[in-house]
């Protein structure tokens, strides 16, 4: 009963994390996309640069973070699975 609502809630928001690490991932791939452009580079384009480096350091955070998370919550839905 009660153990296995927890492990499908457990496993709900291995899914939500999944999808954020989808999206981060996404992003990423954008913001990488647009820093290999050498327009960027211009002097002109300097804070549109600062912006987007800026932008790829906290979405790479998050991306870690989420990636720990799915990591840590994972193992733990794999330990009750061996156990229950």
């Amino acid at each position: 009963g009660q153990r296995k609502r927890e492990f499908r809630a457990q496993l709900n928001r291995l899914g939500k994390i999944e999808r954020e690490i989808e999206a981060l991932g996404k992003t990423r791939d954008r913001l990488l996309q647009r820093l290999s452009e050498d327009s960027i580079y211009l002097e002109d384009n300097r804070a549109e640069l600062e912006e987007a480096l800026a932008e790829q350091a906290e979405n790479q955070q998050r991306l870690n973070s989420a990636e720990e998370d799915w990591l840590r919550l994972s193992e733990t839905l794999e330990a009750q699975q061996d156990a229950g």
